[in-house]
């Protein structure tokens, strides 16, 4: 199975069939608006212009398969409250609140757009732990808990026995669960958000852009050497924003690689005490993020690396996820795993986004750190909200929240050196 040969979050044979095919770009094209990257942040923009009833010639084109970056492959966490944020923790409270403020704009436009247009993505409110098994990373948990209650945040802690009954697993030793996370089914909310805002757009996908040009009416260049010219252009791609020479050492990506279970038997249920849904991300951000879902499958994400070709191993992956599903659960720990696939993220050395223009002909917006979903869907629409000039409220949370800060050189092996340092060294939380 190839890292990205599917669309993440699928369970059965016939995963994709579903979704649309649309041509690559075989010509030269000229269009009023042109949104590259079909994932959330792409549509969000799209949405938006809609809301605004631009009619204008609305084009938008993918490097890939629309919808299969990482806006399907994410692990469903829709993050009000965050204690890893990126590769750094959070302890500055006045930017904490910042960033509080802005997660909530974020959930507030994705829950609009999911009521709107009734997506059925298994929204849950059942809130999120951040859980430790290791007692050296506790103090993490003590200082969050801290933080949260500074910044008037509700909260509850579990001990271990009271998390063995909420989660079926005697792995985590403590937890904090924040009440106002949102778990969902991210395949689910994509497809559904594209069936309901791709008409009266031209949409391509496989189509690579190699360049972006800005002249007195901006253009890309496609590597089959197609020009795209276009009055606006939308730059909605995340991870690969450096790729397109926009700040370009101020992000870099990492990859992450997911797995999730065939569904448990009743009497496999029984096993782990029948827990309801429930979404646990580690106290470290090397470690892994696990899911109960509502169809009671397990999902788990132990493994994030910078992505040097030569140095990953999809299968050794597969690997680490076995080992975490056995760590954790014992009992169950012969189930197969249904799918698996890989994904990427992007970070900032100070766990902060991008959000900008160019002469006001090409906006950008990205480097969401691992917490996107309902930022892709912010950011998505506040570009919208720049290009027109649109005053709001929107517009000015994202555009007053600071930015990533310059890299230092060579990061991605220095991020890769620091991972490794804490796999071996540090506790183990995989």
């Amino acid at each position: 199975m190839e890292k990205f040969s599917n669309f993440g979050w699928e369970t059965d044979a016939n995963h994709g069939s579903f979704v649309d095919r649309y041509p690559s770009v075989e010509k030269n094209i000229n269009t009023d608006w042109l949104i590259i990257g079909g994932g959330l942040t792409g549509f969000s923009a799209v949405n938006q212009l809609h809301k605004y009833n631009i009619n204008e010639r609305i084009t938008l084109l993918d490097a890939g398969r629309i919808g299969q970056g990482s806006s399907s492959r994410n692990s469903g966490f829709l993050v009000d409250s965050t204690l890893n944020n990126g590769a750094t923790s959070i302890s500055d409270l006045k930017l904490y609140k910042k960033k509080y403020a802005l997660n909530l704009a974020g959930m507030s436009e994705l829950k609009a757009i999911v009521d709107e247009f009734d997506i059925q993505c298994d929204w849950s409110k059942s809130g999120k732990y951040h859980a430790a098994s290791n007692k050296k990373e506790f103090y993490k948990l003590y200082n969050f808990s801290n933080l949260l209650s500074s910044a008037g945040i509700e909260f509850n802690e579990y001990n271990q026995g009271e998390l063995f009954k909420l989660l079926g697993t005697k792995f985590y030793n403590y937890a904090i669960k924040t009440k106002g996370g949102v778990l969902l089914n991210p395949k689910k909310l994509i497809y559904g958000f594209i069936e309901r805002v791709s008409k009266k757009i031209n949409i391509y996908e496989n189509t690579n852009i190699i360049k972006i040009v800005n002249g007195n009416i901006p253009f890309v260049i496609t590597s089959d050497g197609f020009k795209v010219n276009a009055k606006k252009i939308i730059i909605a791609v995340n991870s690969e924003l450096p790729n397109l020479n926009i700040k370009k050492r101020f992000s870099f990506p990492l990859i992450l690689t997911s797995s999730i279970t065939r569904r448990l038997t009743s009497n496999e249920c029984n096993l782990i005490g029948n827990p309801a849904p429930w979404g646990v991300l580690s106290v470290k951000p090397t470690g892994a993020t696990v899911r109960f879902t509502n169809d009671h499958r397990i999902m788990i994400r132990n493994t994030s690396n910078p992505y040097f070709k030569s140095l990953y191993n999809f299968d050794d992956c597969i690997k680490k996820h076995r080992d975490g599903l056995s760590k954790r659960f014992p009992e169950i720990k012969h189930v197969d795993f249904d799918n698996s696939w890989s994904g990427m993220i992007s970070v900032s050395r100070n766990g902060n986004p991008l959000f900008g223009n160019i002469d006001r002909k090409i906006f950008y917006g990205g480097v969401y750190n691992g917490g996107g979903l309902g930022l892709s869907a912010l950011f998505g629409a506040a570009m919208i909200d720049s290009a027109l000039t649109k005053n709001n409220s929107r517009l000015n949370i994202v555009e007053s929240y600071p930015e990533a800060n310059v890299l230092p050189p060579f990061p991605k092996a220095a991020a890769f050196i620091r991972i490794k340092y804490d796999q071996l060294f540090g506790s183990n939380e995989t």
